[in-house]
């Protein structure tokens, strides 16, 4: 989790700075998105350790998480949660999801 976020706030930091944001703007504004992108990893995390995996709050947390890292601008791990939450069911999702977010 912790190369995910450090992934993911230094394409923020590029992203936002490049679209013309105050550099003390987007370091509030990265900080605000790393809080609720844990947040959101700790539910998901949860989700995964329990012994029955609610597919649909599964898949709403993975909504949110896809959602941040897009507004983050990590459009490839964003579009990757969503080819995920397509085919939720399928037998090695669960297992994808872990690899992606949480290794």
């Amino acid at each position: 989790m912790k190369e995910l976020l450090a992934d993911v706030e230094e394409i923020a930091y590029k992203n936002l700075i490049a679209f013309g944001f105050e550099e003390e703007d987007v370091l509030k504004l990265v900080e605000q998105a790393k809080k609720d992108l844990v947040s959101n990893l700790e539910k998901l995390e949860l989700q995964l350790n329990s012994n029955l995996v609610d597919k649909i709050e599964l898949s709403n947390v993975l909504h949110a998480i896809k959602g941040l890292l897009f507004q983050m601008g990590d459009h490839s791990r964003a579009e990757q949660i969503n080819e995920i939450r397509e085919d939720i069911d399928a037998n090695d999702s669960l297992e994808d999801i872990k690899n992606l977010l949480l290794v």
